[in-house]
């Protein structure tokens, strides 16, 4: 019966061993409550052999089972299995691959990197680039070194065609180091149009604020409206990211992102970004924007924030930025809390 059999399969957990990895591993081709049992059966099996077994099965068989016994061998953190993920990336079958690449980023070491970038670099299909790309990055930033963690990718560089050199790029987007930065910068000019755009979105969306004059720069200077944009995005992200900064600075640099934006999406996340600040020079900032219609409502909501926020210390400003709100504003939410505001000032 059913549930004879499942009850068989979550005890296998406890009172199985190796001799029961088959057979959990042959429930693992139907997509029901006893496949998931013997997952995590399979999961918390312990004793002599056991992992030997997850990973023959791992091999051979049935792609739904040989693609499940990797999830389970990536879950149980089985370092010793890494051989037979790396051959599991030339499976015929998509789904053993993808699950064979996610385990690698989950479970590959400093010493597995360069394999990982060289598979990338043989790798013709986009798809499975993109996911070696993610499982290489996943693996480096488990690298205590910031120049270590990216050394291999920065070395394929060097080897790639131009298809790889755009995901190589993106790793060391999310990898980040000083040492990962000063190499894609180069790419900014490179011929190829797809391997600049790919510089571009790795400096814009950069692990962190340390390319922000490189994107303040490309937002100002790039002709191509996409890479602007992205530059542009990337700028004001990282903005809004450095609250360490003092106010005044972070004002001054969201005030270039409007000044820079010919987009109301660029406008509007900027705007959002200086509604979080609640000083003078932020409120007079937003003020220019109030009477912009393609922004008005976000404009009059981060005039009011900011309004609300140096209500006691600027009353005069506040009053007549929130007295503005009441008087231009067309949603009746966005007037109430102005009004909520205006009577907190000097109480």
């Amino acid at each position: 019966a059913p549930e004879v059999k499942l009850a068989a399969t979550r005890a296998a957990a406890k009172l199985g061993d190796a001799s029961s990895v088959n057979i959990l591993a042959a429930t693992l081709k139907t997509d029901d409550e006893t496949a998931q049992a013997a997952v995590e059966s399979l999961r918390e099996l312990q004793g002599s052999g056991v992992v030997e077994e997850l990973t023959k099965c791992a091999g051979t068989g049935e792609p739904a089972v040989k693609a499940g016994m990797l999830r389970v061998l990536s879950e149980r953190e089985e370092v010793a299995a890494l051989p037979a993920m790396f051959k599991a990336t030339e499976d015929q079958d998509g789904n053993v691959r993808a699950a064979a690449i996610k385990g690698l980023g989950l479970l590959a070491g400093q010493q597995d990197l360069p394999r990982m970038v060289d598979a990338l670099i043989a790798q013709k299909d986009g798809g499975e680039r993109n996911r070696l790309e993610q499982a290489i990055a996943t693996a480096a930033l488990r690298i205590p070194s910031a120049d270590e963690r990216s050394a291999a990718a920065i070395q394929g560089l060097a080897k790639a065609d131009d298809a790889a050199k755009c995901n190589l790029l993106g790793a060391l987007s999310r990898i980040g180091g000083g040492k990962a930065l000063e190499a894609v910068k180069p790419f900014l000019a490179n011929p190829n149009a797809d391997v600049k755009k790919a510089a571009v979105r790795s400096l814009s969306e950069w692990a962190d604020t340390a390319p922000m004059a490189d994107v303040l720069n490309l937002a100002k200077t790039e002709t191509q409206e996409s890479h602007k944009i992205m530059a542009l995005r990337g700028y004001i992200r990282m903005t809004d990211q450095d609250k360490g900064k003092p106010a005044k600075e972070r004002v001054e640099r969201f005030r270039q992102a409007l000044e820079l934006a010919s987009r109301p999406e660029e406008k509007r996340a900027a705007l959002s970004g200086l509604d979080d600040i609640g000083s003078i020079e932020s409120l007079k900032v937003v003020e220019g924007y109030i009477n912009d219609e393609k922004v008005k409502n976000e404009a009059l909501s981060a005039y009011a924030k900011i309004a609300d926020k140096i209500g006691n210390s600027r009353k005069e400003e506040s009053r007549a930025a929130l007295q503005k709100v009441i008087e231009t504003a067309k949603d009746q939410g966005l007037i109430n809390r102005a009004k909520e505001s205006l009577e907190k000032i000097g109480k």
